[in-house]
């Protein structure tokens, strides 16, 4: 019996030993993750901080470049011949193309680092969406696409901030048109959700839709589906992890399906109507 309790003893202070061990093991992972985790914080604020930077800094001169070859495609200064117009108009178009990516990168560094001041203000979200498929119409005409707006009389007010919502807005009404095939239609729907007490935009394209196994990738950053533009417009990449950010500052969800009914896809977003 006495050699019972001493073999009980030793396996005891075995096991509290172990268990000891274990702990400080733990504990020095613990620790470890902890510290790497805030350097590769402090890493990323870095990161956007210089990519914001950067951008910000390329942006004003490139404006300058493509605010000169606007003007000599003006014939502001003199007439060009037919050579030299092709030759400005690449230059416009290029510098056009780095300037959407650049005003991209520097709202992603935004964002991307938390700084989303909302000025949230009673709106109506049908007159915005009615204001932005005007301005994008030009863009549409260009492809013969039709852009249908159903429901534009929705008189439902919501609290949001007018120049971010715009932003979402604009990022879903121009991908519709990049997306979508010439000679084709995009509807725009704007709805009340009665349970969830929402406001809602969806927008319909008619393209070769989200390839499968790709919709979780849709709003991540830097992230490209293996579908492209219909008629090579350019993309960064960017404008639905923005959207996204943003939406979700609002307390509010965005989504992206393919629409079941016919080709193409589906993304909309829904804001709450309560303040938060």
């Amino acid at each position: 019996m006495e050699d019972d309790n001493i073999i009980d003893y030793f396996e005891l202070k075995a096991k509290l030993e172990d268990e000891k061990i274990e702990a400080g093991l733990l504990k020095k992972l613990v620790t470890e993750y902890s510290k790497q985790e805030r350097k590769l914080f402090e890493l990323v604020n870095q990161k956007n901080y210089i990519l914001g930077m950067a951008a910000h800094d390329i942006r004003n001169p490139l404006a300058s470049i493509k605010g000169f070859a606007d003007l000599l495609q003006d014939n502001s200064i003199g007439e060009l011949n037919l050579e030299q117009k092709e030759f400005i108009s690449i230059i416009s178009q290029a510098s056009e193309d780095l300037l959407i990516l650049l005003n991209d990168l520097l709202d992603f560094s935004s964002v991307s680092a938390g700084i989303i001041e909302l000025d949230l203000k009673e709106d109506n979200l049908s007159k915005v969406v009615f204001e932005r498929i005007r301005l994008i119409k030009p863009a549409a005409d260009k492809k013969n696409i039709e852009i249908i707006f159903n429901n534009p009389d929705l008189n439902e007010k919501i609290f949001f901030d007018r120049k971010k919502i715009i932003q979402v807005v604009d990022n879903l009404l121009s991908n519709s048109i990049k997306y979508s095939y010439k000679k084709t239609k995009v509807l725009v729907k704007l709805f009340y959700d009665q349970k969830e007490k929402s406001i809602c935009f969806e927008i319909y394209d008619s393209g070769p839709g989200i390839p499968k196994g790709e919709e979780k990738r849709l709003f991540g950053e830097f992230k490209k589906l293996n579908v492209s533009p219909t008629d090579g417009e350019k993309s960064t990449g960017l404008g639905l992890a923005i959207s996204k950010k943003i939406v979700e500052a609002h307390n509010g969800i965005i989504y992206g399906k393919n629409n079941l009914d016919k080709t193409g896809a589906v993304f909309g977003f829904c804001l709450p109507k309560g303040v938060n």
